[in-house]
């Protein structure tokens, strides 16, 4: 049965753009030369980095300031002085996170934004942002939604143990209330219910994307735990996890 491609996600450093997409291409291209010499009895060639893209189309839902429209996310991601992050989360069904692949651009600038304004239609944009020297990560999504205490959240089973580390990514997309330092933890155990060990912490105070390494054995199930709200009512976090030999490749 095929999967319907609206329950995707895309949320570009601190802002959830999935509501005003409507569609996303996910592109992971090895580049070759070609270094065939004179004597060679075939052509000889190499590989070269990889080309990660995420293109993307969407609405013009809103052009006010600070309120979260495309238009302006955008903007700001192609005009800013640091990478952000970028994530594209795939999803079977609504509300059906745990467990789904999500591939990360961990810091991209973009590449280029076009906006059509058509006299008898809506206002649609498009953009593309190029993986860069940092590449590309995939990993399983560990939780999304909204956090208003701390503690556990259920194991996610990734099918496998690493032996090379990885990359956690955590989106934070909302605050209810100030947060100062609110740390979320990813942590892994070789079993659902096992006795679960700290692989990586994020502390944050605001929204945006924010990123740590894990390093050395990661055992096949982990975890998201929520270890400080930071004086904060609520947040809404998205949580990926990526594991070097396991959900990519090893980096």
């Amino acid at each position: 049965m095929s999967i319907k491609g609206k329950w995707a996600r895309l949320i570009i450093g601190g802002v959830d753009l999935s509501a005003k997409t409507s569609s996303a291409e996910i592109t992971i291209g090895v580049g070759t030369e070609e270094v065939t010499a004179w004597q060679d009895t075939a052509r000889s060639y190499i590989s070269t980095d990889s080309e990660p893209a995420f293109n993307i189309d969407g609405y013009v839902d809103s052009l006010s300031a600070d309120t979260g429209g495309m238009e302006e996310a955008l903007a700001e991601a192609f005009g800013a002085d640091t990478a952000v992050p970028v994530a594209i989360v795939l999803h079977e069904a609504a509300n059906t996170y745990a467990g789904m692949p999500a591939y990360v651009l961990p810091g991209t600038q973009g590449d280029n934004m076009s906006i059509a304004a058509p006299a008898a239609g809506v206002l649609t944009i498009n953009g593309s942002f190029p993986g860069g020297a940092s590449g590309w990560r995939r990993g399983y999504v560990l939780y999304r939604g909204t956090v208003s205490a701390t503690g556990n959240q259920t194991g996610v089973d990734f099918g496998a143990a690493g032996t090379g580390g990885g990359d956690v990514f955590v989106f934070v997309t909302a605050i209810t209330g100030t947060a100062t330092n609110a740390s979320v933890k990813v942590q892994s155990a070789t079993t659902g219910l096992g006795t679960y060990v700290d692989e990586a912490t994020v502390t944050f105070s605001a929204v945006g994307g924010y990123s740590a390494a894990m390093t050395g054995s990661i055992s096949q199930f982990l975890r998201m735990n929520t270890a400080s709200m930071g004086g904060a009512t609520s947040f809404v976090v998205t949580v990926i996890a990526c594991v070097d030999g396991v959900t990519q490749p090893n980096y």
